[in-house]
């Protein structure tokens, strides 16, 4: 079932300059494909585990957790939508 942007709860990250976008239902994402398709991208990887994948992206530092949970840090509000729905095309 590929995800959309309607799929996610946006929510501001107190103390921090963080917007997540958490997913309404539970999911288990591929992030090892999702690792190829960023650096397709031009994504730079900063860290890796089975459960997070860490990277920057068009200025911004996204944390991508396996459950969908997308952290973007360092951008307006307005900057990290535009930036989220480009990800979320990519995730699928």
């Amino acid at each position: 079932m590929a995800l959309k942007a309607s799929d996610f709860i946006k929510s501001a990250c107190k103390g921090e300059d963080a917007i997540a976008f958490i997913p309404k239902k539970k999911h288990s994402l591929n992030l090892k494909k999702i690792r190829k398709a960023l650096e397709e991208k031009n994504a730079s990887i900063i860290a890796e585990t089975p459960f997070l994948l860490m990277f920057r992206f068009e200025k911004a530092s996204i944390s991508l957790f396996k459950s969908g949970k997308i952290l973007i840090k360092g951008l307006t509000r307005v900057d990290a939508e535009r930036i989220f729905c480009g990800l979320v095309s990519i995730i699928n």
